[in-house]
């Protein structure tokens, strides 16, 4: 999760739209890492799955502190990552309670 944010905030700093623009298409930007671009490829699956949660919760103080600023358009760009962030979940075929 720490890496994802990370990864995130870079992204954020450099990207000259997020500086007051309009937020960029999530299609061409950072949106959500897959598995095997964090911790070197060697996070198992349900480790992916609780580093997405976390970093949605993560991504989700940035918007209130943003929103503390009435910084909209960074409040709106926190909402689409974690909008992306719910789709690749609702996306991945989880059942059931696992156990390791």
């Amino acid at each position: 999760e720490a890496e994802m944010f990370q990864a995130w905030r870079l992204q954020e700093m450099s990207d000259p739209l997020a500086l007051g623009g309009e937020a960029p298409p999530l299609a061409g930007g950072f949106a959500v890492p897959r598995r095997d671009q964090l911790a070197g490829g060697l996070l198992t699956a349900f480790e992916y799955v609780g580093a997405l949660s976390d970093y949605t919760g993560e991504v989700g103080r940035v918007a209130v502190e943003a929103a503390t600023r009435r910084d909209l358009s960074a409040v709106r760009r926190c909402l689409e990552v974690v909008y992306a962030s719910f789709s690749a979940l609702a996306s991945m075929p989880l059942v059931g309670k696992q156990t390791e």
